[in-house]
C-alpha cells in the first residue's frame, strides 16, 4: 500500500513539474520566438532546475512538438465530428475551418513555434509533415477528392491554412470573436473557390 502511494504522489508531482514547463513555455513563447529562447528561460519562468527539464523533455524543440502535436491531434478529431453532420458543401468546409481558427486564436504563438521549429530539428519537420498529411486526407474525403492527381491541391489548401492563420494569430496579441469569424469566412471563400475548380461545381456525398 505503501509503495503504491508513493508512485502515485511521484506521478503527480512529474505531472505537476511538467505543466509548470510547459505553462512557462507557452507563456514565454507569446513574446518571444523559438529561436530566440532557452532551457535557462524556461525554467527559470517555471521555477525549476535545469536538470528538471531533461526528466520530461530531450530539448526545448522535443518540447515545443511534444505540446503542439495533442492540439493538433484534437483539431482532427473536432474537424472530423464537426463536418459529419454537414449537409452542403459549404457547411463541410467552414465546419472544418471554423474550428481551425478558434484553436489558432487560442495557441497561435505555440502553433508558430511549432512551425518554427521545423527548420530547426528533424523531428519536429516528420511530425508537422505527418499531421498536414492527416488533414490533407481527411479534407480531401469531407470535400469528395478522390482523385489522387488532385491531392496536392488540397494540400496546398492545408498548407495556405496554416500559414494564413499563423499571420492572423501567431503573434499572440489579443483576438475577438469578429477576429475568428473574418479567418473563417476567407479561407471558406478560397476553399469553395478552389472546390468548384477541382469538382466542376458538384456537390459530393459526404465519406
Amino acid at each position: 500500500m505503501a509503495t503504491s502511494t508513493h508512485r502515485t504522489e511521484q506521478r503527480r508531482q512529474r505531472g505537476e513539474t511538467r505543466g509548470r514547463i510547459v505553462a512557462a513555455a507557452e507563456e514565454l513563447l507569446r513574446t518571444r520566438r523559438v529561436r530566440e529562447l532557452s532551457i535557462e528561460d524556461v525554467m527559470e519562468a517555471a521555477g525549476l532546475t535545469r536538470t528538471a527539464f531533461y526528466r520530461h523533455f530531450d530539448d526545448l524543440f522535443d518540447l515545443v512538438t511534444r505540446v503542439a502535436e495533442p492540439i493538433f491531434t484534437d483539431l482532427l478529431d473536432l474537424q472530423r465530428d464537426t463536418v459529419a453532420g454537414a449537409t452542403s458543401i459549404e457547411a463541410r468546409v467552414r465546419g472544418g475551418l471554423e474550428p481551425l481558427a478558434i484553436s489558432f486564436a487560442a495557441h497561435g504563438p505555440l502553433m508558430r513555434a511549432a512551425h518554427d521549429a521545423t527548420a530547426y530539428d528533424d523531428r519536429a519537420e516528420a511530425v508537422v509533415r505527418t499531421l498536414v498529411g492527416r488533414f490533407t486526407d481527411l479534407s480531401a474525403r469531407q470535400i469528395g477528392v478522390t482523385d489522387p492527381s488532385r491531392r496536392d491541391a488540397v494540400r496546398a489548401l492545408v498548407l495556405m491554412n496554416v500559414g494564413y492563420l499563423l499571420d492572423c494569430f501567431g503573434s499572440g496579441v489579443s483576438t475577438t470573436r469578429a477576429d475568428i469569424t473574418r479567418a473563417t469566412d476567407a479561407l471558406t471563400a478560397v476553399w469553395l473557390g478552389a472546390i468548384d475548380h477541382l469538382l466542376g461545381g458538384e456537390v459530393p456525398a459526404l465519406r
